[in-house]
């Protein structure tokens, strides 16, 4: 009888168990993107709970779950905690930015992403001064290197795009210029990358480089992903508008000639890191 009614005790705490268990928290929409100032966004839960920004300011959330995006740029996160049980939560990265729709179109990939090398304002290039190969020298004796303020300018780009989660293709082109190279390696993106003379500047045939620039830019085939180069200011006969160093312009394929988009400014990619 002991035993049998030991069994009923260990049957009614399995059934208990199981019958009070709750369901994994999920959140609809599960992803929220890139917000535009004043965005308002109806969140939803599967089962009853607690909301909370981490930090606060740039956006607020009812009780019931509607959030109202701020008129400022920046990211915080957005965290359900279920009123039942504080272990079952989700939290989600959110981003709230005045350039909402260029992001938003970069996280959906099919662009060319051209970023001007971050600050260079060591040294000095020499141009047609220097030996062979001059520009290759990572030494600001030959040609301009990246400043200190443009390795923490890199490296603070290569943050925002991994917040972001900016997908990329896997083979990252760049200048061959030092200041290009180390503007990749600070990105600190984890991508092999590959020299092109294209988007070389001065080296080879100046005169022409605008027009190369664009046919290797419009030479990709739009995927899932975006292209990342790394180069300089437009070459000559440019009527794109020239970006400032660490600055993304952002292109798609065209017919015959890229279709330029827009220009991204460092700071409008940093403030989300």
């Amino acid at each position: 009888m002991q035993n049998y009614k030991h069994s009923l005790i260990l049957l009614f705490l399995s059934i208990c168990f199981f019958a009070c268990e709750e369901d994994a928290l999920e959140l609809t929409p599960g992803n929220l993107s890139v917000l535009n100032y004043g965005d308002t966004v109806q969140l939803t839960a599967n089962i009853d709970v607690d909301w909370k920004l981490m930090p606060e300011g740039l956006a607020n959330i009812s009780a019931e779950g509607l959030l109202i995006a701020g008129d400022s740029s920046g990211s915080f996160v957005l965290q359900a905690v279920s009123k039942g049980d504080e272990t079952n939560r989700v939290e989600q990265d959110v981003f709230v930015s005045n350039r909402a729709e260029s992001l938003n179109t970069l996280l959906e990939g099919g662009n060319i992403i051209y970023l001007r090398h971050a600050i260079a304002r060591t040294g000095n290039d020499l141009f047609n001064l220097g030996p062979e190969g001059w520009h290759l020298s990572c030494s600001s004796d030959t040609a301009r290197q990246l400043s200190p303020e443009g390795f923490v300018q890199a490296q603070e780009l290569g943050d925002a795009f991994k917040r972001l989660e900016i997908p990329l293709e896997d083979t990252i082109y760049v200048s061959e210029y030092c200041r290009c190279i180390q503007t990749v390696e600070e990105l600190g993106l984890d991508k092999p990358f590959v020299t092109e003379k294209d988007i070389t500047f001065f080296v080879y045939d100046e005169s022409q480089r605008h027009a190369k620039t664009q046919a290797f830019i419009n030479s990709f085939t739009p995927t899932d992903k975006n292209v990342l180069l790394v180069a300089h200011s437009f070459g000559p006969g440019s009527t794109y508008q020239q970006p400032q160093q660490g600055y993304s312009v952002i292109f798609k394929k065209g017919n015959s000639e890229p279709e330029f988009q827009t220009v991204i400014r460092d700071d409008e990619f940093i403030l989300l890191k």
